[in-house]
């Protein structure tokens, strides 16, 4: 029954992707396989899926541009491992001033300071679709300017972003009883309103060649309604030996949204990217 609600949700959420008009066919996906030693001491493997497509709508205007796309994210492995399923529709509202160009002539914002408002609508649920968080968020994140091909802050750099979230979560069935790092530790209650902020903080770094990477992120909730404070934290070191199928070790401590379990995950795997 649980696998049968997972496919129908994924299948859904697919249905909604073939009928957005694509601008362009620029999707991304990650798969990533490890096995992983859990909150309980135990050994098992786990699996993390990211599709994201990407500007499949784009408009432009005196302001700047928008760009609108579904996005998932499934995360699941053995029966003590970290877990959740976040399907939505998410964009980005772009403010940037365009200025002359003296090389060209032209107008253009390619190494300015800009504003990005990212927003979302969609839902979080644990694997076995037991509750299910229908969620609204609209943030802000800033990026720097170029300067000299190095990463730029907010792009391809360090970001820090700031986010409202709003909702409802729904009962769907009775708990499942799980344990360790797979346990729902939030205290936001079946049928009940959700109000959160969030703030993420993450970022790449590496050597010239790109044979390595570190990439480490922060988020961090406020739950208005219950006064909790979650997070979740992570570390990932990835050799990029072979192109697009970098192996990784990751370090995660809490599993954030929607269980906002405070266990911890060491883990080491491959990560495929097409």
């Amino acid at each position: 029954m649980r696998i049968i609600r997972v496919l129908g949700f994924i299948s859904l959420y697919f249905v909604l992707l073939a009928n957005i008009p694509a601008a362009e066919n620029k999707s991304i996906t990650e798969i990533s396989i490890a096995a992983v030693r859990t909150e309980l001491e135990k050994e098992a493997v786990a699996y993390v899926i990211k599709h994201m497509p990407k500007n499949d709508i784009y408009r432009s205007d005196s302001l700047g541009f928008t760009d609108l796309s579904p996005n998932i994210e499934l995360q699941t492995g053995g029966d003590d491992s970290f877990n959740g399923l976040i399907a939505k529709l998410q964009g980005h509202k772009t403010i940037m001033k365009e200025v002359d160009d003296p090389n060209t002539g032209k107008r253009t914002c390619s190494e300015c300071m800009f504003s990005v408002i990212p927003f979302a609508v969609g839902v979080e649920t644990d694997r076995n679709i037991e509750d299910v968080n229908l969620l609204g968020e609209v943030g802000y994140f800033p990026v720097g300017k170029s300067r000299n091909g190095k990463p730029r802050y907010g792009l391809n750099g360090p970001r820090i972003g700031i986010f409202l979230q709003a909702g409802y979560k729904f009962k769907t069935d009775e708990r499942t009883v799980e344990a360790g790092g797979a346990t729902d530790e939030s205290e936001e209650e079946p049928d009940s309103e959700l109000i959160r902020t969030k703030i993420d903080i993450r970022g790449k770094f590496g050597n010239d060649s790109n044979l390595f990477n570190f990439i480490p992120g922060i988020r961090g909730w406020y739950d208005f309604v219950n006064s909790e404070i979650y997070y979740k934290l992570e570390a990932a070191f990835r050799l990029n030996i072979v192109e697009n199928i970098p192996f990784e070790f990751k370090y995660e401590n809490g599993s954030g949204a929607p269980n906002f379990n405070e266990g911890e995950q060491f883990s080491a795997g491959i990560a495929m990217t097409f």
